[in-house]
């Protein structure tokens, strides 16, 4: 609500008060102030109440109660602004008390509005709907899970920071914190630039990227960690610099293909005892026409398990090649054929 010495002379008795308006009261009066939203052909000329847009903004009230043009023109222009959502933003000037937000979708058209004119409740209200979006915390399991979460937290993480939303912030913050640790493979180039404002306020983002950052911000000349307060304070002072993302994405980049080649590597010592364990006994054997177990089959099996496969690199992956149906073990073990060592 307006104080009295900033609320327009065309308030009249409601203003004086210093309590809102009573919407039936002020609409008893004809319409005071045009607001022309649009550009040329597309702009639309709305009759509305000055004292209604007063008490609602304080943006509205400096145009119309001050030596300013709209004051004496009685005419607002807003070029750059949609007709469609105007007509949903003045639903919160005419009937603040019953209006809502309702969910992300009318949050996101009316969130440019709300901070634009100063309607700070409003924002909190906005910020309150998007939060509703987010699940509680970073999934799990399930993938496709994982990539709808990161998609909805890069798009509202901007929000967060144009907009002043800090209960949308903060939660998302969580969430990616919890991505970064377990799920660094998701983020390219332009969403480690998404999050670097989070590094000059949570000391948690610090914490969850340091293990991708270079040695000479984490460790001292000895090898040995740093401070955490040193450490959290040289992040902060990069956070500006144009070449921290391209630091943190050569990490998360350098560790997803050491974590590949370990499990590639736990693979290949596991391919002996994988393929024992689908030989149990005479029955999982090879058999001919007769029903017999085919020896030579056996033969060439066992062989392949004791000896042509054993564990580690310098084993194994040149003899691939020589067995007879690589389609069928390579869908029994699991194991994509077209792996070679150097990959």
């Amino acid at each position: 609500n307006m104080s009295e010495s900033s609320t327009p002379a065309a308030s009249g008795a409601a203003a004086s008060d210093a309590t809102e308006p009573s919407p039936k009261r002020v609409k008893s009066q004809p319409p005071d102030v045009v607001v022309a939203v649009g550009r040329g052909e597309a702009q639309v000329e709305f009759e509305c109440y000055g004292t209604l847009l007063s008490f609602a903004s304080e943006v509205f009230d400096t145009m119309l109660s001050t030596n300013m043009r709209e004051k004496n023109t009685h005419r607002i222009e807003l070029p750059d602004k949609d007709p469609e959502e105007w007509n949903m933003f003045y639903e919160f000037v005419e009937n603040s008390r019953y209006a809502k937000v309702e969910d992300g979708t009318r949050a996101r058209i009316l969130l440019p509005w709300f901070h634009e004119f100063q309607m700070t409740a409003l924002v909190d209200e906005c910020d309150d709907a998007l939060l509703k979006e987010m699940p509680d915390s970073w999934p799990e399991y399930n993938k496709r899970e994982k990539k709808e979460t990161f998609q909805l937290c890069h798009e509202l993480l901007p929000m967060t920071s144009v907009y002043d939303l800090p209960k949308s912030q903060k939660h998302v913050s969580e969430v990616l914190d919890i991505a970064i640790m377990y799920d660094y493979n998701l983020f390219d180039l332009d969403s480690i630039k998404n999050i670097i404002p989070l590094l000059k306020s949570n000391p948690m983002s610090i914490r969850a990227i340091e293990e991708f950052l270079p040695d000479h911000l984490v460790k001292d000349a000895d090898g040995n960690d740093i401070p955490r307060q040193l450490q959290e304070e040289k992040v902060k002072s990069l956070a500006d610099n144009d070449l921290l993302p391209f630091l943190i994405h050569s990490g998360m980049r350098s560790k997803t293909v050491s974590h590949a080649k370990n499990e590639l590597q736990a693979v290949v010592n596991a391919l002996p005892s994988a393929l024992e364990r689908r030989l149990p006994n005479t029955r999982r054997m090879p058999t001919d026409e007769t029903g017999k177990i085919d020896a030579a089959a056996k033969r060439e099996l066992e062989k392949l398990i004791y000896k042509r496969w054993r564990p580690g690199w310098g084993h194994g992956w040149g003899d691939y090649g020589n067995l007879r149906s690589r389609e069928a073990v390579g869908d029994m073990i699991q194991v994509p054929i077209s792996y070679r060592h150097d990959e």
